[in-house]
């Protein structure tokens, strides 16, 4: 994983180095949660471009993962490339994700059973929180669309898998994920 997120960061620092960059702002909603994100373009060209992106990511899982109910957030953000395939500006992208996130989740679950009598039960959830550091790649596809000479509006589709490389308290849900997501850049 560090050796990724190495060569990610290098490739992407190399590449905003020669470049003039354009911000933007982005939102990607998913089953369980939302991400709210300020964006830069580092490169832009007709066929190939590099954003960068931090922001917070609001996660409610409900029962999405491995408690009965898992909710909260946290600080972070990523890069991507985006493939054009014609070098029009309204055309079809393809590109990876790759995300880190550093999420506090506050869960629930049930009381646990009682056992053997005699017993005596208290209806007392089980709760804690967790802090996660979530790895996050995915593969997105989608549409640029131009508005007027230098503003561009990004819809798109992303599919790919959650990880939790580091978590301080009890586990907590991780796994396949989906993201719909809109961006505007300037």
């Amino acid at each position: 994983m560090k050796h990724w997120a190495l060569l990610c960061g290098c490739l992407f620092a190399a590449t905003l180095a020669h470049a003039q960059p354009h911000p933007g702002v982005q939102i990607a909603v998913y089953p369980a949660g939302q991400m709210f994100m300020a964006t830069v373009t580092a490169s832009r060209s007709a066929v190939i471009e590099w954003n960068a992106f931090a922001g917070y990511n609001r996660a409610r899982r409900q029962d999405f993962g491995l408690k009965e109910d898992e909710r909260g957030g946290g600080w972070g953000g990523g890069t991507e490339a985006l493939f054009f395939v014609s070098r029009k500006r309204r055309t079809w992208f393809v590109g990876p994700r790759f995300e880190v996130w550093i999420l506090d989740i506050d869960w629930k679950d049930p009381p646990s059973p009682c056992g053997d009598p005699p017993c005596m039960t208290f209806d007392v959830r089980q709760r804690g929180t967790t802090r996660i550091t979530v790895l996050q790649p995915t593969l997105q596809l989608g549409l640029r669309l131009p508005l007027g000479d230098r503003s561009d509006a990004y819809l798109s589709v992303a599919l790919g898998r959650e990880f939790n490389v580091r978590t301080r308290g009890e586990e907590v849900g991780q796994g396949l994920i989906a993201l719909i997501g809109a961006a505007l850049r300037l």
